[in-house]
């Protein structure tokens, strides 16, 4: 067997396995199913079936027929005939013709008419399906109500829907023959799908955790141990909005401590630094002597605000010279809390005592009280184990927040409506490994996904960008300039703001980072001979992978041999990611003496950044199982710096996962100077053995790889921050997802189904088998059918595509200019539907009631009645996070 072909070094898969598990078994979505409704429907859809077949058999014996009759008068009436008969169309217009019955054998008519009163039989609803379906209905909307009573729901829902968590306690303390508004069941069905066939972290729907590797033993098994804890972390955006209200103060903001801008640069004569918001601007002021003066009173290591006055003399020329220095943003203010603190609203009221003792403002002893009360109710919600309590205290925390920015000095600078839900964000964590994984059964798989890193190498963006950044970098500065990367980022975005001056290298670097609207690149069209060699490499791979022979009716697999001529082949500016996590789930449930196959969900960066989430979670409920989570890497050959910014969202709140982290101004952070590389300290340079870009610590320093470890997606991060992660980092993702990029969805133009085999690559599952169908052809309910009429002529539909009866579906609008896909669907993951869920079959008629866009029927691969065995927590789906990472990255 081929393993690990291609150039670059082996990946091995991190000692810490992490898990994400459903926050309800299985057994809560099977027990919706209406299975005496669904085997009539099926028994009528196999009937509808085998009609078919013998209809397409009688349909081929009419082939003679019409050749005997050619030229002759009946032979366009037997032509219609036959295509009834292939269509599975009543034939009753030629059969009432005489002559026609004449023509046709005497065993042949009989069998025609057979097959017609059969047919006309099977068109008619079965005489039961209304009264079972009925029935059914209402066994399957008590079902419901059992299980959104369950706490995983009711929890979440305090979070995520509080006017939904109000219709379902209406409906729970009811009457048991109570019935809700008729939308009611329908959201709570779709909550009650999302938390048992998905795993998105977000409350108590998903459980994050994790798993052991072990020597011995079945490929999964439980470890008997489960329970959890809740990790509640206040929004940080709002406590960051009050601080920087609280900070206009004049004693507030004198307390505060103030350092030079750390992507400030001098150039001729100038001094050059991106502002501290989200705009990405770059700013220049005048080096005066003056501003030299007050720079180096500041000083490497920063002061206070109300001791740089002082150093400046005081009175009001200081004043207004350090505000107005505050306000370009050439001094950075630090916030009294990190971003990634713990604990940001204690620290908030701590900084807030520490300037108001002697000072009087307005209703300070409101603010200390608001914010006590704030930061108790939210520390103490985990405790609460009732939903009653959880909402009561959710009414708390609104009532306080609501207070906190009522209060002079916070009302008038922030006057924006405040969000109704995510006040604060909860997250239930594991507090043991949940799953032993005998690494043994899994490292065939494992070996797999090595191979999936080295061949997403073809497929990265970031390599797109640099290839073209390069020829763009010496056209504007020459070969082997030494340029500040503020410096080089702020001519980038001049060149940008003139309109459209640039040609060739630099005008492709413009569209590819995106800063302009309607921007467009064409990798095939590129003026960087590099990039066109890379298009044509996408290609012949692509075509590899969407021409895999299928080794089974509806499932293909990659040639192995094809696949590592290919990579083998490849040049070495062609590089893959040093550090990947792999989103998976089991295929099946192993035998104990079988090894594992996996199924991709997804790829994303590596570098422990979905542990470092993890641990921080685990720190915060006091688990002693963070110290099994913790760990901080670090490069042998070059720097790895990620950056302590949480952009004001909470996804990107974790500990530290890389020794270094990139300052960046607007960012508080907490880890020592010797750890910390400011942005002005970063060089851009040519280097001429890889002919890319690269990121160096000074002209002479070492080479810096910046990697975003949080979870939001690179594209919402600021400006300058997402350029250099773009152009210098390390992620292994394409332009779109890979479940777009391996399920080749066809363009917007087809007016048919388009179905795609299942796509393996050894033990690894890189593309469930899909079916594409403009949005138009899914079968919708009309308005005389009956709810029963319409499941079966859509069970009909679903068996004529050979779409299964359970399936995920994703509603898709073709716009690969800008991103290669648009969801339309606000859920980014796909929707599971089973036709023998009615609930599930009403929210799939609604997904697709616009009648826009392309629908993407997928596999439900794995089924659910394959999820992990945990045990007393029952099956569950459970994804897999598997951190591959190169030789070169160690611990430190």
């Amino acid at each position: 067997m081929v393993r690990n072909p291609g150039r670059s070094a082996t990946a091995t898969v991190s000692d810490l396995v992490l898990v994400r598990v459903a926050g309800l078994p299985v057994t809560a979505l099977e027990e919706l199913r209406s299975p005496a409704t669904w085997e009539t429907v099926r028994r009528a859809v196999a009937e509808r079936a085998r009609l078919a077949q013998e209809g397409r058999a009688l349909a081929d014996h009419c082939y003679v027929l019409i050749g005997d009759h050619a030229g002759h008068p009946l032979k366009p009436a037997l032509v219609a005939l036959r295509r009834d008969l292939h269509n599975s169309r009543p034939p009753t217009g030629a059969l009432r013709r005489a002559e026609v019955r004449a023509a046709l054998p005497a065993d042949l008519l009989a069998e025609v008419e057979q097959w017609a009163a059969r047919l006309a039989e099977a068109d008619r609803t079965p005489e039961d399906l209304p009264a079972v379906f009925t029935a059914e209905q209402h066994r399957a909307r008590s079902r419901l109500r059992h299980h959104v009573a369950d706490d995983a729901l009711r929890f979440g829902l305090v979070q995520g829907s509080p006017a939904l968590s109000d219709e379902l306690d209406a409906w729970l303390t009811g009457p048991d023959t109570a019935e809700p508004d008729r939308t009611v069941p329908l959201k709570l069905a779709k909550y009650l799908t999302r938390i048992v066939a998905k795993t998105s972290p977000y409350a108590t729907f998903t459980l994050t955790g994790s798993a052991c590797w072990v020597p011995h033993g079945p490929a999964v098994q439980p470890t008997g141990r489960w329970s959890w804890r809740s990790a509640v972390e206040p929004n940080v955006w709002l406590a960051q909005k009050a601080a920087r209200a609280l900070a206009r103060h004049p004693e507030a903001a004198a307390s505060l401590h103030v350092r030079v801008n750390p992507s400030a640069v001098e150039q001729d004569g100038s001094l050059w630094f991106t502002g501290r918001d989200r705009s990405g601007e770059v700013h220049g002021v005048t080096a005066s002597a003056t501003l030299r003066a007050c720079l180096e009173q500041v000083g490497a290591d920063g002061t206070t605000v109300a001791a740089l006055r002082a150093h400046l003399g005081g009175g009001e020329p200081a004043v207004a010279l350090v505000d107005r220095l505050l306000a370009t943003g050439l001094l950075d203010l630090q916030l009294p809390f990190a971003d990634q603190s713990h604990d940001p609203l204690g620290e908030l009221l701590g900084w807030v005592d520490s300037w108001l003792d002697g000072v009087t403002i307005p209703d300070s002893e409101a603010l200390r009280q608001t914010l006590g009360t704030l930061r108790g109710a939210i520390r103490r919600y985990p405790d609460l184990t009732e939903v009653a309590g959880r909402r009561a205290r959710h009414t708390q925390v609104e009532a306080s927040v609501e207070r906190l920015f009522a209060l002079p000095g916070i009302q008038e600078t922030y006057a924006a409506a405040l969000p109704r839900k995510n006040l604060f964000h909860e997250n239930a964590v594991l507090s043991d490994p949940v799953l032993n994984c005998n690494r043994t059964r899994w490292q065939p798989a494992l070996d797999d996904l090595d191979l999936l890193r080295r061949l997403l190498a073809v497929f990265r963006h970031d390599t797109v960008v640099a290839l073209v950044a390069a020829p763009a970098f010496a056209e504007r500065y020459g070969p082997g300039a030494r340029v500040p990367y503020t410096v080089y980022y702020r001519d980038l975005l001049r060149s940008m703001a003139v309109g459209a001056p640039e040609r060739g290298a630099a005008a492709e670097l413009r569209a590819l980072v995106r800063q302009t609207a309607g921007a467009e690149h064409s990798t095939a069209t590129s003026t960087v001979a590099r990039v066109r060699t890379l298009h044509q490499l996408r290609q012949r791979l692509l075509e590899l992978l969407r021409s895999a022979p299928e080794q089974s009716p509806g499932i293909a697999a990659v040639d192995r041999d094809a696949l590592a001529e290919q990579l083998g082949s490849w040049p070495s500016y062609v590089m893959p990611a040093r550090s990947i996590s792999v989103y998976a789930q089991q295929a099946a449930g192993p035998a104990a003496d079988e090894d594992v196959r996996l199924v991709l969900n997804g790829v994303g960066p590596g570098y422990g950044q979905y542990r470092s989430r993890l641990h921080r979670m685990l720190e915060l409920t006091g688990s002693p199982a963070a110290e099994r989570a913790a760990r901080v890497l670090d490069g042998d050959d070059e720097l790895l710096a990620e950056n302590d910014g949480c952009f004001d969202s909470n996804v990107n709140l974790r500990s530290p996962s890389v020794r270094l982290t990139i300052d960046l101004p607007g960012v508080t952070g907490a880890r020592r100077a010797a750890d910390r590389v400011p942005l002005s300290a970063l060089v851009v340079a040519p280097n001429r053995a890889s002919g890319r870009l690269e990121l160096r610590v000074g002209d002479e320093g070492p080479a810096v790889r910046p990697l975003h470890l949080g979870t939001m997606v690179s594209s919402q991060l600021p400006p300058a921050i997402r350029l250099l992660v773009e152009l210098f980092g390390d992620t292994p993702n394409s332009a779109t997802g890979t479940w777009w990029l391996f399920a080749d969805i066809p363009d917007g133009t087809r007016r048919q189904v388009t179905a795609r085999p299942r796509l393996d690559l050894g033990r690894v599952t890189l593309a469930r088998a899909s079916w594409t169908v403009p949005a138009e052809l899914v079968p919708v309910r009309h308005g005389h059918e009956s709810e029963a009429e319409y499941l079966l002529r859509l069970a009909v539909w679903f068996a004529e595509q050979g779409i299964p009866s359970r399936c995920f579906v994703r509603l898709v609008k073709d716009d690969r200019r800008r991103t290669g896909a648009v969801i339309a669907d606000k859920d980014l993951k796909p929707m599971y539907v089973d036709l023998a869920n009615w609930f599930l079959v009403k929210l799939l008629e609604r997904l697709v009631r616009n009648r826009v866009g392309q629908v993407l029927f997928q596999e439900a691969l794995p089924d659910l009645g394959h999820a992990p065995d945990l045990g007393q927590a029952g099956r569950r789906v459970t994804e897999f996070v598997l951190e591959l990472t190169e030789q070169g990255v160690h611990r430190d």
